[in-house]
C-alpha cells in the first residue's frame, strides 16, 4: 500500500516536525489509542502536548517558493486556559467553531477564532492566535474523582453546534450548553451507582466496573420525528436515540432531545435484547460502540479480545409489555403528534476478528486490546478501527443492500442477502508486527477528503504522520463518465448489460478479504531486536500471502480477461460479416424505398383528383333533389318574410312622400297668404326651416336603410336561385 509519510512532505516543515517528536517524552504510552488530531475540510488542527496548544496546519497550500502566505501555513493556538488534565481525544462540532479536548478526567472546550484571508486561515494568517478556552462540569470533575469521563460526542440535535454530550463513569450520560458550562441541561440515568462500592486497593477500581456494568461509551443514531410532520420539525424538536454501551456489552438505548418542556417525558429502554443470545453477552469487556446511519440503522460493538460483532437495530418481537427494562416512550410536546417508539432489538448477523500482529505465533501474554471505532465522513458504509497495534479499515456493503431491501415493499431475500455481503476488513497499518513487540498506539486519525480521493491521516506513536489512501472498489454506486454517458446513446442495451456483468465479475475476483499493511515498527526501549526466526516469519507470511492474494488473482483476472478478449475477437469477427451483409441490405432497401416513394406520389396525387371529382358528383346531386333541405327551407321562409316587411316599409316610405309633398304645398300657400307680415315673423319661420332639416335627416336614414334591405334581398335571392 502506497502511503505518505509527512515528516519529509511540505505539509509540515521540518521545525514543526522536531516540535512535534518532543512529545514524545511527555507522552504517556499505553493500551488505548488517541485521538490528537481534528480535520475541518482543509485545516489539521494537533494538539501539542508539550506545551497544551493546538497546531493547525493548512493542507491546501504546497509550499512553493511563490506562494505568499508560506509564512502562515502553520499555526500555533494558544489556549487562555489550557486543560489541567491529560487529553486523550480532539472533537470538532458540526460547525466547526468549537473544539473539545476531553479526558478521562475532563472536558474542554475550545472557541477557534475566526477565519479569513487566502486558503481560509486563522485571523488572517498570524503565527500565533489567543484562543479562548473554558471547561466543562470543573467543579463536578474535581470534586467527584472517582467519577471519569468515559465519552464525549457532540449532540447532533443543535441547530447552533453548542450542545456537549458526556457519559461519565457514574452511569449518568449529561447533556451541557457550552455557553453555561457547569450545569448540566439534561441528565439520564443509566443504572443504579453507588459510590462506596469500591475495592480496597490502589487501583481504586469500583465493583461497578468489575463487573461491567460502568458504560464505557455511547453514539448517536438517526434521528426520530414524526412521519406526519417530519419534514417541518426543527433539529431541537426532533428526537435523537443515543445507544450506550456497557462494559458487559449491554446496549441501553437513551431518548434524547434539546427541547426544554416540562411536558417531554425521556426513558430509558435496556438492555436491549440481543439476537441470538449468548452466553457471555458476545463479550465482557465491550470498549466502543459506533451506530452506523443507514436505514435500519447498523450498530458496530467492539471488544478488547480484538472482535467486532456487526448488528441491525430492528423492532424486536418480544410481547412482555411488562418489562421495565424494555419500557421506551418518546413524546413530543404536541399530545396530538405523540407517538410511541417499538420495543428495539439488537440481530447480530456477522462477528470479525481483527488480526493485530503478522505472525500466527500464539501471544502468552494479555491479548486485551480496546478499539477505538471512528466514522468515516465520506461515505456511511465504512468506519475505521484505531488500536495499540495500528489500523483497520472496516466496509459494510451490506448498508446498501439494506437501504434497498428497505425501500422495496415486498421482498423475501433478506436471508440470503445476509448471509453473501460480509464485510470487507483492510489492515492499514501495523506498529505490533510481533506479539512480543511493544505496543505502538495510534495518537491520531483523521479522515481528509480532497478532489484526488480520500485519505486516512494517521499519527503515530512517534509522532509521525502517514498519509493512506482509502480505496472505493467495494462501492456500488460508481458514477460513470462523460464518455460513458454520452455512448449509452448509441450502445445496445444487451452490450452495456454484458459489460456491466463482467466488470462486476472481475471486481469480485479482485476482491480480497485481508490486506498487507504499512509496517510502522515501534522499537523498544530495553534495545532488543526481533529474533531472525520472527523475521523470517513475517516475511514468508507476507510473500504467501502476496501470493494467494495478489498474484493468484490476478492471474486469474488474465485468463478470464484473455478468454473474454478471444470471444470478443470472434464476436467482432462476426460482426464484421454482419454489416457487410447488412450494408447490402441497407443498399437493397434504398432502391425499394425510391421506388415506394414515386409509387407514393403517384397514387397520392391520383387520390386527390378521384376526392375532388367525388365532391363534385355530389354537389350536383344535391343540386338536383326534389326536396328542399331543412337550411334551404329555413332560407326561404326568412326571404319570403323579408319580402313582406320590405312591402309594408315601401308602404310607408310612400305614405311619407305625400306628407312631405302636402307639407311644402302647405307652407308655400301660407307664405302667399302672409305677403309682407310673414317676412317681419323671422323667427317663426327659422324655427319651421330647423323642423323640415331634421325630418329630412330622418327620412334619409329610412331611405339608407330600405335600400340596404332590398340589396341585401336581391343577394340572397341570387344565392339561393329564387
Amino acid at each position: 500500500m502506497a502511503a505518505t509519510s509527512w515528516s519529509s512532505s511540505s505539509c509540515i516543515t521540518s521545525d514543526i516536525a522536531e516540535k512535534l517528536k518532543n512529545n514524545v517524552e511527555f507522552t504517556t504510552i499505553g493500551l488505548d489509542s488517541k485521538s490528537y488530531i481534528a480535520v475541518d475540510d482543509t485545516l489539521l488542527l494537533i494538539l501539542d502536548v508539550s506545551e497544551q496548544c493546538i497546531i493547525s496546519i493548512n493542507t491546501r497550500f504546497t509550499g512553493k517558493a511563490n506562494d505568499d502566505i508560506n509564512h502562515c501555513k502553520a499555526q500555533t493556538l494558544i489556549l487562555t486556559n489550557p486543560p489541567w488534565f491529560d487529553v486523550d481525544i480532539l472533537t470538532l462540532n458540526v460547525t466547526g467553531q468549537l473544539l473539545a479536548l476531553w479526558g478521562r478526567r475532563g472536558v474542554a472546550v475550545a472557541e477557534l477564532p475566526r477565519r479569513w484571508g487566502k486558503g481560509g486561515v486563522f485571523e488572517g494568517g498570524k503565527p500565533k492566535v489567543t484562543c479562548r478556552c473554558w471547561h466543562i462540569a470543573e467543579h463536578f470533575f474535581v470534586c467527584n474523582k472517582r467519577t471519569e469521563v468515559a465519552h464525549v460526542a457532540w449532540h447532533p440535535g443543535s441547530e447552533s453546534g453548542t450542545h456537549l454530550t458526556v457519559l461519565s463513569t457514574d452511569n449518568y450520560l449529561r447533556i451541557y450548553e457550552a455557553t453555561d458550562p457547569q450545569t448540566p441541561i439534561q441528565a439520564y440515568s443509566l443504572g443504579p451507582y453507588k459510590s462506596s462500592f469500591y475495592l480496597m486497593s490502589s487501583s481504586q477500581a469500583s465493583f461497578s466496573t468489575s463487573l461491567g456494568e460502568t458504560a464505557v461509551s455511547f453514539d448517536f443514531g438517526p434521528a426520530l420525528t414524526n412521519n406526519e410532520s417530519s419534514e417541518n420539525v426543527s433539529q431541537e424538536k426532533k428526537i435523537w436515540p443515543a445507544f450506550v454501551l456497557k462494559g458487559n456489552g449491554d446496549i441501553y438505548v437513551v431518548s434524547t432531545t434539546l427541547k426544554n418542556s416540562s411536558r417531554v417525558t425521556n426513558k430509558v429502554q435496556g438492555p436491549l435484547t440481543m439476537h441470538p443470545p449468548a452466553e457471555d453477552n458476545y463479550g465482557v469487556d465491550a470498549c466502543s460502540v459506533l451506530c452506523l446511519p443507514s436505514v435500519p440503522p447498523v450498530l458496530v460493538i467492539a471488544i478488547s479480545s480484538n472482535i467486532i460483532y456487526h448488528s441491525v437495530i430492528l423492532t424486536s418481537d418480544s410481547t412482555a409489555k411488562d418489562d421495565e427494562r424494555s419500557e421506551l416512550s418518546w413524546t413530543s410536546t404536541d399530545q396530538t403528534n405523540s407517538f410511541r417508539n417499538p420495543e428495539l432489538g439488537l440481530y447480530v448477523y456477522e462477528s470479525v476478528e481483527l488480526p493485530l500482529t503478522l505472525t500466527d505465533v500464539d501471544s502468552q501474554e494479555d491479548s486485551s486490546c480496546p478499539i477505538r471505532l471512528q466514522k468515516d465522513p465520506t461515505t456511511h458504509i465504512r468506519y475505521h478501527c484505531s488500536h495499540n497495534a495500528g489500523v483497520h479499515s472496516v466496509a459494510l456493503p451490506l448498508v446498501y443492500q439494506l437501504e434497498r431491501f428497505a425501500e422495496k415493499e415486498d421482498s423475501t431475500s433478506v436471508v440470503p442477502l445476509l448471509q453473501e455481503q460480509e464485510c470487507i476488513v483492510e489492515h492499514l497499518l501495523c506498529t505490533r508486527p510481533l506479539p512480543s513487540s511493544p505496543s505502538a498506539p495510534v495518537l491520531g486519525l483523521a479522515v481528509m477528503a480532497s478532489t484526488t480521493g480520500a485519505s486516512l491521516i494517521c499519527l503515530l506513536s512517534t509522532w509521525e504522520f502517514v498519509i493512506l489512501p482509502l480505496v472505493t472498489s467495494y462501492h456500488t454506486n460508481i458514477p460513470s463518465l462523460l464518455s460513458s454517458e454520452l455512448g449509452e446513446t448509441i450502445l445496445s442495451p444487451l452490450h452495456r448489460l454484458h459489460g456491466e456483468g463482467f466488470k462486476q465479475h472481475i471486481y469480485q475476483m479482485l476482491q480480497r478479504t485481508t490486506s498487507t499493511p504499512l509496517l510502522k515498527y515501534a522499537h523498544p526501549s530495553d534495545g532488543t531486536e526481533p529474533s531472525p526466526q520472527h523475521c523470517l516469519e513475517v516475511l514468508g507470511r507476507t510473500t504467501q500471502h502476496l501470493r494467494e492474494d495478489y498474484i493468484q488473482r490476478l492471474d486469474g483476472v488474465q485468463v478470464m480477461i484473455e478468454r473474454r478478449v478471444r470471444a470478443l475477437k470472434n464476436q467482432k469477427d462476426q460482426q464484421f460479416v454482419d454489416i457487410e451483409q447488412c450494408l447490402k441490405e441497407k443498399e437493397m432497401l434504398c432502391h425499394e424505398a425510391e421506388r415506394l416513394a414515386e409509387k407514393y406520389d403517384d397514387t397520392y396525387t391520383r387520390q386527390q383528383e378521384l376526392v375532388l371529382r367525388i365532391e363534385q358528383v355530389l354537389q350536383q346531386l344535391h343540386k338536383r333533389l326534389p326536396v328542399l333541405s331543412d337550411a334551404e327551407v329555413g332560407m326561404k321562409q326568412e326571404l319570403l318574410s323579408c319580402e313582406e316587411k320590405l312591402k309594408c316599409f315601401h308602404n310607408s316610405l310612400e305614405h311619407i312622400h305625400i306628407k312631405q309633398k302636402y307639407q311644402a304645398d302647405q307652407i308655400i300657400a301660407s307664405k302667399h297668404k302672409a305677403g309682407p307680415e310673414f317676412m317681419d315673423r323671422g323667427s317663426s319661420a327659422d324655427v319651421d326651416q330647423l323642423q323640415l332639416k331634421k325630418l329630412t335627416e330622418v327620412l334619409k336614414q329610412q331611405g339608407n336603410s330600405i335600400a340596404d334591405l332590398i340589396m341585401k334581398i336581391k343577394s340572397l335571392k341570387k344565392q339561393v336561385g329564387v
